[in-house]
């Protein structure tokens, strides 16, 4: 949440009106009778005209007393704050100066259920739900922003990030309804994983795509990868771990709802997961990015419950 300061000797009754607000019309905003007429006569046609003036000078006009003052600073206050009814208790105070009172996260009922492991959320938000204990979106339900503000190392841009992350989410963006998962075929599970990974870092890509065989030469060994980028075996595992954890949370539920619709059709043909049956999914139209051996040893690594440090894949097919 935005603070505003005073700025440098300005009166407490200076009014500032924000820049996406100016244009608003006085006419569609709520006035008595006798406020109407005030605007009028001082041609103050949309709230722009409001802007760098103090509510004191209209005390100079014929028949503006401290009611219709008060009237005129509830008004401005209502349209920069639309859900928040001024009480008189707390006249007078400085318009600019002015926040409502705190606000809080509101998390739908259809994503409380989701888990911030599952979703694709920065380093440092992961760090302040980690603080926070937060187990699921739900216990978030409720919780002031200013209260996630005062933990380390929350910002704004953090809160904001979580807030985009919470309307995403609330969108379907991470989750397939079990419509959707009707109608999905496998071959969508190769092609997503080939979105996601076009969204890594260069290097990323190119450490993953060598340790799990992309091309023609098979799977390289966290020594090889090491010795070819000049860092440690151990580095170069960390690089791959971090990637394959990168693709499970931005890949989020939508593809472990893949991964069961492609476990569903190996049950039903009762065929296992091989080479073959990836090759067959392939549509001359849509090719996949890389071979069939690619997925095969990639996707156990996108289960959740994979959690064995990554050594020499085993070549299948």
């Amino acid at each position: 949440m935005k603070t505003h300061a005073s700025l440098p000797n300005t009166p407490p009754d200076y009014i500032s009106i924000p820049e996406h607000l100016k244009s608003t019309p006085v006419a569609s905003l709520r006035t008595s009778v006798r406020l109407g007429h005030l605007l009028q006569y001082a041609r103050i046609r949309c709230l722009g005209d409001l802007h760098g003036k103090r509510l004191s000078e209209f005390e100079e006009y014929r028949g503006c007393g401290e009611e219709t003052i008060r009237e005129l600073r509830f008004m401005i206050v209502r349209a920069l704050h639309p859900r928040v009814e001024p009480a008189l208790t707390t006249w007078p105070i400085r318009v600019r100066d002015y926040h409502p009172p705190a606000q809080a996260i509101e998390v739908v009922h259809a994503i409380r259920q989701l888990r911030p492991g599952e979703l694709p959320v920065s380093v440092r938000l992961h760090g302040v739900l980690q603080e926070l204990d937060i187990k699921s979106l739900g216990q978030l339900h409720g919780l002031p922003i200013r209260e996630l503000r005062a933990r380390p190392r929350c910002g704004r841009k953090t809160v904001e990030e979580l807030i985009a992350l919470l309307g995403r989410a609330e969108a379907g963006e991470f989750t397939f309804r079990k419509q959707e998962i009707a109608i999905k075929t496998p071959a969508e599970l190769p092609r997503e994983i080939d979105r996601l990974i076009s969204g890594l870092p260069e290097l990323d890509r190119e450490f993953l795509t060598l340790y799990f065989g992309a091309t023609g030469r098979g799977p390289q060994t966290l020594r090889q990868i090491g010795q070819r980028h000049g860092v440690t075996r151990s580095r170069a595992g960390q690089r791959i771990s971090r990637a394959v954890a990168w693709l499970r949370r931005q890949g989020s539920r939508r593809i472990q709802g893949l991964l069961d619709c492609v476990d569903e059709v190996c049950a039903d043909f009762q065929v296992p997961l091989s080479t073959d049956l990836v090759s067959a999914w392939q549509e001359r139209a849509h090719p996949f990015r890389y071979r069939p051996q690619f997925y095969i040893r990639l996707i156990p690594r996108l289960r959740p419950q994979w959690r064995a440090r990554p050594g020499k894949p085993k070549a299948k097919g």
